[in-house]
């Protein structure tokens, strides 16, 4: 529906204008936006002309759906000068591999419209939710925002799965999932939980250790909070810490 209404907008805003619509596989496209953008298209007047990859609006504009593993033949859409007529559509964005994002790229797109249920904490789809969120507007929907999902499915996941299941955190709850293939201290998940939901503060001096494990087992970090009157290294108490600390 997003797309959709991105695309049909876009061809009547912009004449002349270009959409270009890809996935990770071509029966995205052709499955799931194709026939809504032509039900959409056929109930906004004349001017309309739809054919299996294509739309073509009056004002000149027209939309293309394609999908390809090649970069090469993603390079070849352009927008005209410094017009704002050239939009880009990736569905299904997790799948879609970074040098198809790079030849994207190269097209010097006037905006761009990625969408995707979460996958693992790695490619371009994840990095715009993280180290590159300020360059992009995210959006973050779970099942319980969405009406068509009821919530006797969302239960007997939980239930067959586990709650903190990858596969329930993804297409339940909306969030990347930590697969175990990458070499971190604390996931992505984890910190972002307590970016949200700090602790209160608290005055004294802290002192911690961490404790890196191996073969699947937990990480471990202890903070400790000195009362104000030994928070100075000069104490007795603190200097054992810190010498625990240090090693």
């Amino acid at each position: 529906m997003c797309a959709a209404a991105a695309v049909l907008w876009h061809l009547v805003r912009f004449p002349g204008g270009l959409v270009v619509c890809t996935a990770g596989v071509w029966r995205q496209v052709e499955d799931q936006l194709w026939p809504t953008l032509r039900k959409y298209a056929m109930g906004l007047g004349e001017g309309w002309t739809l054919f299996n990859s294509e739309i073509r609006y009056g004002n000149g504009s027209r939309a293309i759906g394609f999908s390809t593993s090649d970069p090469g033949k993603f390079e070849g859409w352009h927008r005209q000068g410094d017009s704002e007529n050239l939009l880009m559509v990736i569905d299904e964005a997790k799948t879609v591999p970074d040098p198809i994002f790079e030849a994207v790229e190269r097209c010097q797109p006037s905006r761009i419209l990625m969408m995707s249920s979460p996958g693992g904490t790695q490619g371009a789809f994840y990095r715009a939710f993280t180290k590159e969120a300020h360059l992009w507007r995210t959006f973050t929907v779970t099942a319980a925002m969405c009406p068509h999902i009821p919530e006797s499915w969302v239960k007997e996941q939980i239930e067959k799965w586990g709650e903190q299941h990858p596969l329930v955190r993804s297409m339940v709850f909306g969030e990347f999932m930590e697969l175990g293939n990458e070499s971190l201290v604390i996931g992505y998940n984890t910190l972002q939980h307590c970016v949200q939901n700090p602790p209160a503060q608290m005055d004294g001096g802290k002192v911690a250790f961490c404790d890196f494990a191996a073969g699947g087992d937990e990480n471990v970090l202890c903070v400790k909070l000195l009362p104000v009157a030994i928070a100075r290294w000069g104490s007795p108490y603190s200097f054992l810490l810190r010498r625990a600390c240090t090693g």
